[in-house]
């Protein structure tokens, strides 16, 4: 494939940046036919905005070649305020997702038309957001109005997703970006990148499918190998608690109407607190097996 024109710079080794590469701040590669990321790309510590839209980066995750070069996303790029990754058939973010929180500036993500089946969880962790750009996606599980609607709604309906386990998972995973990102500045960065994601018990993503269910037992692809399911990893789920926390998000939407009347938004209230305490019995269940 086409990969990025860009020289080999270690990260570690700030004081040999060239002068483009300390102070870029728009890279437009748009259009390119690339299929690659070089590990190169991540050590642009002013980039503010990167257009990566329409080439060929069908997955995110890392990569080795026969050389020991790296490709995939990966942490950095701390000034990012913008990133457009839109019509690039991806289906799979890789280290996207948890990369991205130590991105504090980044207010617009766009991957619109690409090929996500499965919208990670971790990406409704990014608070910092104002757009996130799902549309175009074969994905079926979060729906229209809410893709289309708000940021804020679309990141607290991915968040919701994610039980205590991964929720705990995530926030461990973005304490190893910012502690790469630090031994980077400092100069101490020796090879960060392969434990972040490396401990996840599962990967949580909203998927789709004919019947609008949840898996949840996928793990993180390292350097092109999967893990086996098991057991454990399917019981915290089922399609009753993801009809339930589908229900809750429904009605949580609806109460956000600014046009309600009392008695409907205490009609509302009613049936979010019932369909709440359902799923609580379910999640009990669920712990029980």
């Amino acid at each position: 494939g086409i990969l990025l024109p860009l020289p080999s710079y270690s990260p570690t080794s700030s004081s040999v940046r060239s002068p483009l590469a300390q102070h870029l701040t728009h890279l437009d590669l748009s259009s390119n036919l690339i299929e690659l990321l070089p590990d190169a790309l991540f050590d642009l510590p002013s980039l503010s905005h990167l257009n990566l839209s329409y080439n060929k980066l069908t997955t995110l995750a890392p990569q080795t070649n026969t050389e020991s070069q790296k490709y995939g996303w990966r942490y950095g790029l701390v000034s990012l305020e913008s990133l457009d990754l839109s019509g690039n058939k991806t289906h799979d973010l890789g280290q996207l997702p948890v990369s991205l929180h130590g991105c504090e500036s980044l207010r617009t993500l766009n991957l619109c038309n690409n090929n996500l089946e499965r919208i990670p969880y971790e990406l409704g962790m990014l608070e910092q957001l104002t757009h996130l750009g799902l549309s175009g996606n074969p994905q079926r599980y979060i729906r229209t109005s809410l893709v289309q609607g708000s940021c804020a709604n679309l990141l607290k309906f991915l968040r919701n997703r994610m039980d205590s386990k991964n929720l705990q998972w995530a926030k461990e995973q973005h304490e190893q970006v910012a502690l790469a990102l630090n031994k980077q500045k400092n100069g101490t960065l020796k090879d960060e990148n392969s434990q972040i994601n490396r401990k996840s018990p599962k990967r949580h993503t909203v998927q789709a499918s004919e019947k609008d269910e949840v898996t949840t037992d996928e793990t993180p692809h390292t350097h092109g190998h999967t893990t086996s399911k098991s057991t454990s990893q399917i019981v915290n789920s089922s399609p009753l608690k993801e009809e339930l926390l589908t229900n809750i998000a429904d009605l949580e939407e609806k109460l956000g109407s600014f046009n309600l009347s009392q008695a409907k938004r205490f009609a509302l209230k009613k049936d979010l607190a019932m369909e709440r305490s359902k799923l609580i019995r379910e999640e009990r269940r669920l712990k029980s097996l």
